[in-house]
């Protein structure tokens, strides 16, 4: 994936913040499921990620965490990654979620092109 030939995206800060990865920065895009809205009462029931791996799907949540740990994304891709499933793996594991340097939320994205 490279980001550097977009043109419709120049005028968002959001994505020109996480352009700079190109062919050898791959993306990891991350998306969870859950038992509804809120991070406080509800659960996490599934954690998707797709990495040049292909896609992985995690029900449990230490299996998730050593895989988390070993890919060790530099650059991630969510939709309402920021707002939503970061809160989720935060409360998920009771602390900070290692979030990589370089994050697109598409959902920032959207907003900006409307």
């Amino acid at each position: 994936m490279d980001f550097e030939d977009s043109t419709a995206t120049t005028h968002n800060p959001a994505f020109s913040e996480a352009r700079t990865p190109t062919r050898e920065v791959k993306p990891v895009f991350l998306d969870i499921e859950t038992s509804g809205l809120d991070f406080k009462e509800d659960s996490i029931s599934l954690i998707g990620l797709l990495d040049e791996g292909g896609i992985q799907q995690f029900s449990n949540k230490s299996e998730f965490f050593c895989h988390w740990q070993a890919l060790k994304p530099k650059f991630i891709i969510t939709y309402n990654g920021t707002a939503f499933d970061f809160p989720f793996l935060e409360t998920l594991f009771g602390r900070p979620f290692h979030r990589p340097e370089k994050h697109l939320d598409l959902m920032d994205f959207m907003k900006a092109r409307h």
